[in-house]
């Protein structure tokens, strides 16, 4: 194969076993450490955080968002899953910087874009059995940050320049 500066693939680990996935990973990490430039289509996105440095979303065929990987995930908040009282999911529901939030039986699930503090605060004064905190998976974020009215496009498509 020649030797190009700039690499565009679509869906390039598509039908790649585990192991083979892995050996394209390698291939990519060390052609952009040679200094080349590669594109690829995926929507894949924990391969897309594995491996890339930039992220741009597409929607409708124009550029919605640039960000490098971290940033992106930096602004997308966190995931709460807790176990609590009725009242206690009433009060966290109202906080500011509580989105897409999910109530089940005992307790529930949003994504939190505030100030950690107030968040501990609250949650200080309720009676609160299990918690769980983890970062959004980047699927979360995009469909946040970048869905129209806060659900995605059937048409969305995720560019990610290793």
């Amino acid at each position: 194969m020649h030797d190009p500066e700039l690499v565009i693939m679509d869906e390039p680990t598509s039908g790649l076993d585990p192991l083979k996935q892995e050996e394209f990973n390698e291939f990519v990490r060390k052609e952009r450490e040679g200094g080349k430039t590669l594109f690829f289509s995926s929507h894949v996105l924990s391969e897309v955080r594995r491996i890339c440095d930039r992220v741009g979303i597409l929607r409708d065929g124009k550029l919605v968002g640039l960000e490098d990987v971290e940033t992106l995930i930096g602004q997308g908040g966190m995931r709460v899953r807790l176990r609590t009282t009725d009242e206690a999911r009433a009060d966290l529901t109202a906080l500011n910087g509580v989105i897409d939030v999910q109530t089940f039986a005992d307790g529930l699930q949003f994504i939190y874009t505030g100030e950690y503090n107030a968040l501990l605060r609250e949650l200080a004064t309720h009676d609160v059995r299990e918690i769980k905190i983890s970062e959004p998976p980047l699927e979360d974020i995009f469909l946040h940050y970048y869905g129209a009215d806060g659900s995605a496009e059937s048409n969305q498509e995720v560019h990610s320049d290793a």
